[in-house]
């Protein structure tokens, strides 16, 4: 199994350059050497569209709208599918984080409309920014509302 704290081996094929890379935090840096700490350049997983194996132990990596290829060679098609299956699940990990980050913001949009309709707050523009500003300052990351002792 691929270890995302470990650089290992592909060709990058820009102009057929060897080089390093690693799978970590949420990107893929190339590297020019196996002893060099400084990346050349990343990949931020969030902006991959499709990982895709082309031919044999070939794999390409496209990005977003602009629709951007990288295509890899690896030295064998186990290596190059476990590559594309590391790619992918860190992907799908980052997209899952981000899904979950969405769904708690909108729990706490959620929160605080029931607040605002419970408390029958007046929605006049001055007083509107004041009751949102104190209402985001009482409920707590965990989506609770502070004590007035807290508050």
């Amino acid at each position: 199994m691929i270890c995302k704290n470990k650089i290992f081996f592909l060709i990058k094929f820009i102009r057929w350059q060897k080089r390093y890379f690693q799978l970590k935090n949420g990107k893929l840096f190339w590297f020019k050497s196996k002893n060099n700490n400084q990346a050349k350049n990343s990949i931020d997983l969030k902006k991959i569209k499709k990982v895709n194996p082309i031919e044999d132990r070939k794999f390409e990596i496209i990005l977003g709208k602009d629709e951007k290829v990288y295509e890899f060679f690896c030295d064998n098609n186990f290596k190059r599918d476990k590559w594309i299956k590391e790619i992918n699940a860190e992907k799908k990990k980052i997209e899952k984080d981000i899904q979950k980050k969405y769904d708690t913001i909108f729990e706490l949009e959620e929160k605080k409309k029931v607040i605002f309709d419970k408390y029958n707050f007046p929605l006049v523009e001055n007083n509107q920014t004041y009751m949102k500003d104190y209402v985001d300052e009482t409920i707590t990351s965990d989506g609770n509302f502070l004590s007035k002792e807290e508050a």
